[in-house]
């Protein structure tokens, strides 16, 4: 159901469980625009434009329907076109890296990043002389220098041709020279959308699709809130709104079922407390 939660936002306009509208803290789960999305899939599935086994898919599987010309669209981001298109090119020799096209918005609406990815921690038991050592290594590693050598090596990764670098994406792979950005990572505003190793095209194309997804991209505000009660009951909660879904759109429960469901959730005592929580951690975000 992973990729359906984008459907949703699609239609709700909200990048997450906890969206603003007329200045007021809601749960997405709790419009209508909901509703909508799941009558909309329902629809899609009774037609045959969805994978009769979705509820089962793994993700692995659902990039091989793709792969294999099964499938038209899929959740992805641009930079990691490259698999795809490796597989597609094995099959259609004069298959364009660039006809893997992304959305620029739907409904005026795309996803923006939280504008991080994961962390460091350094345990309070690590002396603090050590400590500095590795603040000093942290600091050396994101020298330009030192980063340049996460994207490989002269004669091994790359070669200069008419003063530019041509990249091996084959021996980069092979050699998991990008695992060595997952250690600590330079921002570059395009990393998630276009790669080194992409043709020229391709690579100026998504950098502009980038910067006009950026005109409608909606953020993320459930980043830093938080419910105590919310951590127990929200994750009850989105498993039973999961299993109702699947069972709506696989025809065996009516689309009533959810107007019955949300009303009772509604209803329902730590639900409220948990609004109210969260309500007030949104008022405390934006004091």
């Amino acid at each position: 159901m992973g990729d359906f939660v984008h459907f949703e936002s699609i239609f709700t306009g909200i990048n997450g469980e906890w969206g603003v509208r007329d200045g007021e803290l809601v749960f997405s789960a709790f419009l209508p625009e909901m509703r909508e999305s799941i009558a909309f899939i329902t629809k899609a599935y009774e037609e045959g434009l969805i994978a009769q086994d979705f509820a089962s898919l793994q993700l692995s599987q659902s990039k091989e329907i793709f792969s294999a010309s099964k499938a038209g669209m899929r959740v992805e981001k641009s930079g990691a076109f490259q698999e795809y298109y490796t597989v597609l090119s094995e099959n259609h020799p004069d298959f364009p890296f660039t006809n893997l096209y992304p959305v620029t918005n739907i409904n005026g609406y795309n996803p923006k990043g939280p504008g991080f990815s994961g962390g460091n921690a350094i345990p309070k038991t690590v002396p603090e002389e050590k400590m500095k050592q590795i603040l000093g290594m942290i600091d050396r590693w994101m020298e330009d220098d030192v980063f340049e050598l996460h994207k490989g090596l002269e004669g091994t990764h790359y070669k200069i041709e008419n003063g530019e670098k041509v990249y091996d994406a084959d021996q980069q792979q092979k050699d998991g020279v990008g695992e060595y950005n997952q250690i600590v990572y330079v921002a570059d505003p395009y990393a998630s959308t276009s790669k080194l190793n992409f043709p020229k095209e391709a690579q100026e194309l998504y950098m502009q699709i980038q910067d006009e997804r950026a005109k409608t991209s909606v953020a993320s505000i459930d980043t830093g809130l938080v419910s105590e009660i919310g951590r127990t009951y929200l994750p009850e909660i989105r498993k039973d709104m999961t299993d109702l879904k699947i069972k709506i759109i696989l025809g065996h429960r009516p689309i009533t079922a959810w107007d019955e469901y949300i009303e009772t959730l509604k209803n329902d005592a730590k639900m409220q407390q948990v609004m109210e929580e969260m309500k007030a951690a949104y008022k405390n975000l934006a004091l």
